[in-house]
């Protein structure tokens, strides 16, 4: 892998690499292009990919800093990222989709090893670029959001609709009854 970081491709070479306006990760061209890795995440019916990348090792030291897993935490409304062999220095950068966890006012909190560290947030179109510095022995980043899909899942929002209408529905009975027998 190449040094790489998404936030610098949206300054510094937004209308050469399209960003802005045709902005499209999924397109094999500009994986390629840029040699970037992705994982997917299962959702329900739905699958996301995060896309990331990080600096090559300095010379000298083999290369096997690499990202095990990432997953979706729902209760944290988190991502999760596993790494192995984070062994050098090395800058990182993540890329995912705003439909799969998002903040107010792209406002992250960010954790490497349960420790809040500062990034750099790019936002695309659709997605959002968080770049970080990983420091070696680094074994877990948390990406944490204000929410994540799904936020409510359509059963619980009926369950929750038909809780509250039969609410309505007794109580107005209730009262329909009282004001019949004061008669």
């Amino acid at each position: 892998m190449g040094v790489f970081s998404f936030g610098m491709i949206s300054s510094a070479n937004a209308q050469q690499a399209n960003l802005d306006s045709e902005f499209s990760i999924n397109d094999p061209l500009f994986i390629a292009t840029f040699g970037i890795e992705k994982l997917p995440i299962h959702v329900k019916d739905d699958t996301f990919f995060v896309y990331y990348d990080f600096t090559d090792p300095p010379k000298g030291i083999k290369d096997e800093l690499k990202v095990s897993s990432i997953s979706l935490v729902e209760e944290n409304k988190s991502l999760l990222i596993k790494i192995e062999n984070a062994t050098y220095l090395s800058h990182m950068a993540f890329l995912f989709p705003d439909e799969l966890i998002n903040a107010e006012d792209h406002a992250f909190r960010l954790l490497v090893d349960n420790i809040e560290k500062d990034y750099e947030i790019t936002h695309f179109n659709t997605h959002t670029n968080i770049d970080i510095m990983v420091q070696p022995g680094t074994n877990k980043i948390e990406i944490i959001g204000t929410h994540v899909i799904p936020e409510f899942g359509s059963i619980v929002a009926w369950v929750l609709i038909v809780g509250i209408m039969s609410v309505i529905i007794a109580t107005r009975k209730k009262m329909i009854l009282q004001s019949y027998t004061k008669f």
